[in-house]
């Protein structure tokens, strides 16, 4: 298998990922050209690993500050380094944090929380203990997650996740049971005519109109499909 690159290039920031444990990927880069909120003031980002989708969000979104949070230490020395080496460096910061620790100790609120969960469950048995830390559910359970979000959010916030079809049916049945609310959900096909592939979900904690739609990543020639390339265009090189 081909490594990936020590540097990944994106139009107005480089992501280095040498001490990362999971690599600039396609749910990362859907989540973070893909989730949004009303008048976005202040992120966080959850796991943010080299801290991808933060300086997504950071460019997207060019008054909001951003909090971006990371267990392992070094993934979070590599987002701290992506983060002061971007243009958006004065509105990032990066903790090297659990998120258990985070909503024990910060007592302010944001208008959007991202997260690219971990959804193995029953333990994820990989060699490399990063990449179980970043990947194992039971680092962060799904109700914790959720709780979480839940006090952190502010007033009419949007919570914003990626997951695979079958966990995206677990993660949806405990938020509907403690009382959150689906406003967009897109699903996300690898190629026309495949199954769906990933679910790109966001909640609220008030009762919204529901949209839906899809992104195809892939056209039948191999390039990116034109949905997934309007989504990215500003970022992809």
């Amino acid at each position: 298998m081909q490594e990936k690159a020590q540097v990944f290039r994106m139009k107005q920031f480089c992501i280095a990922q040498q001490h990362a444990a999971m690599k600039v990927g396609t749910d990362g880069v859907l989540l973070g050209a893909w989730a949004e909120g009303e008048g976005v003031r202040s992120i966080l980002d959850i796991g943010t690993g080299s801290g991808l989708i933060a300086l997504m969000l950071a460019q997207r979104f060019p008054v909001a500050e951003v909090h971006a949070i990371e267990l392992d230490v070094h993934a979070a020395e590599q987002a701290l380094y992506n983060a002061a080496a971007s243009p958006f460096s004065s509105r990032i910061q990066v903790f090297q944090a659990s998120f258990q620790e985070w909503i024990s100790a910060v007592v302010h609120t944001y208008d959007l929380v991202v997260c690219n969960p971990p959804f193995f469950s029953g333990g994820w048995e990989v060699p490399d203990a990063k990449r179980r830390m970043a990947r194992d559910a039971t680092f962060l359970p799904v109700e914790v997650l959720f709780s979480g979000a839940e006090k952190l959010l502010s007033a009419g916030g949007a919570f914003a996740l990626i997951l695979p079809v079958e966990v995206h049916q677990v993660y949806a049945r405990h938020a509907i049971h403690n009382g959150w609310y689906l406003c967009r959900q897109t699903n996300v096909y690898s190629r026309a005519g495949k199954p769906v592939n990933r679910i790109l979900s966001a909640w609220y904690r008030q009762p919204q109109t529901i949209r839906t739609d899809e992104i195809i990543l892939e056209g039948p020639d191999g390039t990116r499909h034109s949905s997934y390339q309007r989504l990215t265009e500003a970022f992809y090189l």
